[in-house]
This record gives C-alpha cells, sequence and structure tokens, in this order.
C-alpha cells in the first residue's frame, strides 16, 4: 500500500518549480515593499508639514458661450466673495492631520524651519477654478442610418500647483500638479417609434448648482492631501530600496482599512519640469 501512495503522487516538473518560484520571488518583494511602506505609515506622526496658502486663486472662463446661457446662470461668478483658499486649506489640513502628521501653516514657518526631519515644504503656487464646455455625444447605430445627440454641458476644472521640497536637503525642488473635474450630467437614450421610424431622444439632465462647486473645492482640499500622503509613501519606499523597486506600480495606501495596495500605471500628481 505504502508503495502504491508513493507512485500515485503528482510528480512535481520543472515548470511548476519555476512558477513557484518566480511566484517567491514577486511575493517577496511586494512584501518587503509592503513592509517599508508600513513603516512609512506607522511613523507618520514624526513627518512635519509646512503647507504654505496661495497668494490668490485664478478664475478663469474658456468656454465657447461665456454668458453660460445653457445653465441659465454664471456658476463662475457664484463664487465671487468665496474665500475658495481658506475652504481648501481646511480641507486639505484636516485631512492631513487625519494621517497624524503635523501640519504647520504660514503663521509658524519660523517654528518649522527649527524642526528635525524629516520635514517636507508644500508650496500651493497657485489655485484655479476654471470653466469650460465639455462637448456630451450621444449615437444610435441602426441598419441603415445613425443618429446623434449632441450638448454642450457646463464643466469646472480645479487646479493646484504645488512646489514641493525637502527641509535641509539638496534634492532639487519639484512642481506637482493636480486636477479634479466636475460638469452637469445627462442621462438618456434613443427611441425608436416601431410605427412611424420617427426616433426621438429622451433625456433627463442635472445642471451643476453653485453647491456642486463648493464640494469641488472641498474634495480637492481632502484627495490633495491623500495625494500628498500618498507621494510621501512612494519616495519613502523608493529611497529606502535605492531605487530598486517597479516604476509601474503605484503604492496606494487605503485609511479607512489601513492597507497598502499596488496599483498599476496608476497616477495622482502629475511632475511638471520647472
Amino acid at each position: 500500500m505504502l508503495k502504491n501512495k508513493l507512485y500515485n503522487k503528482k510528480r512535481f516538473s520543472p515548470v511548476t518549480a519555476a512558477f513557484v518560484f518566480i511566484t517567491l520571488i514577486i511575493s517577496n518583494g511586494c512584501y518587503l515593499e509592503k513592509k517599508i511602506g508600513k513603516e512609512f505609515v506607522n511613523n507618520a506622526d514624526s513627518i512635519s508639514l509646512l503647507i504654505l496658502e496661495p497668494d490668490l486663486v485664478l478664475k478663469s472662463n474658456i468656454k465657447i458661450d461665456k454668458s453660460d446661457s445653457l445653465n441659465k446662470t454664471d456658476l463662475l461668478k457664484s463664487l465671487d466673495g468665496t474665500p475658495i483658499a481658506e475652504i481648501f486649506m481646511s480641507e486639505l489640513k484636516k485631512q492631513l492631520l487625519s494621517y497624524g502628521m503635523k501640519v504647520y501653516t504660514s503663521s509658524r514657518i519660523d517654528t518649522f524651519f527649527t524642526l528635525p526631519p524629516p520635514a517636507f515644504l508644500f508650496n500651493i503656487a497657485q489655485l484655479e477654478v476654471e470653466a469650460y464646455d465639455y462637448p456630451f455625444k450621444d449615437k444610435l447605430v441602426t441598419d441603415s442610418l445613425i443618429y446623434t445627440q449632441e450638448f454642450l454641458l457646463n464643466a469646472f476644472n480645479f487646479n493646484t500647483w504645488f512646489e514641493f521640497s525637502e527641509l535641509n536637503s539638496e534634492r532639487k525642488p519639484e512642481v506637482l500638479f493636480s486636477n479634479f473635474y466636475i460638469n452637469d450630467n445627462i442621462t438618456g437614450n434613443f427611441k425608436v417609434n416601431l410605427i412611424s421610424d420617427d426616433v426621438t431622444y429622451v433625456y433627463d439632465r442635472k445642471d451643476l448648482a453653485p453647491d456642486d462647486l463648493l464640494y469641488l473645492i472641498k474634495y480637492a482640499g481632502k484627495t490633495n492631501a491623500d495625494y500628498i500622503f500618498n507621494y510621501l509613501l512612494n519616495n519613502y519606499v523608493n529611497e529606502k530600496l535605492k531605487g530598486k523597486t517597479n516604476d509601474k506600480y503605484f503604492y496606494y495606501y487605503k485609511p479607512d482599512k489601513k492597507k497598502i495596495i499596488f496599483l498599476e500605471n496608476y497616477v495622482e500628481f502629475r511632475k511638471i519640469n520647472k
């Protein structure tokens, strides 16, 4: 019986052995990177950040129809008197503090420059709210004809430029750019009358309102804080591994699950050459 059991065992082929070996290498690499990343997360309370407020907020209108007649409301002008920078900074700072990092602003700049490392400066060089037209097109293809329906929707970008540098470091400063957008929403479809063959487009349109722009500003502040944390996390892992990481992988921290995941070809901040 013992002999039969031995002969009935599956053979461990060279191909299987090679697969397991490669898997172990990849798993070990991921484990090391996650371990280093976890080290960064656990020591976030040792990190000091100086966030410098922008001098002004640009409001740009690059719409074709600058009167904003499609929405019957000049949404860009609805932001007049709105403390955009203050709202943005409040959400940014609140989210950064939730990670455990120490956050300084211009009122405590002298204190910041006396701090031990790690300490980083994020100067908000510019904030911009940009109104533009977003073309929407739906299409129905039949046996003999193509039907299209087009709309020009109101849309807004919220753009941020950060100048990043490390305190007491010879590393060259970097310019980091982020962009968030929001637009009117259209949901619809083509209806074909089977008797007359007439085609109509039935839709529901939800136009942007001033509250939607306030949401965009707050969202940009909170999400830029996430970007900053992940940017520092990736720099930390890369420096610890002396650049021997896979460039196509981005280390993304999920605070709700306290977990680091790998995202392939994922970009948050876009680096801009000075």
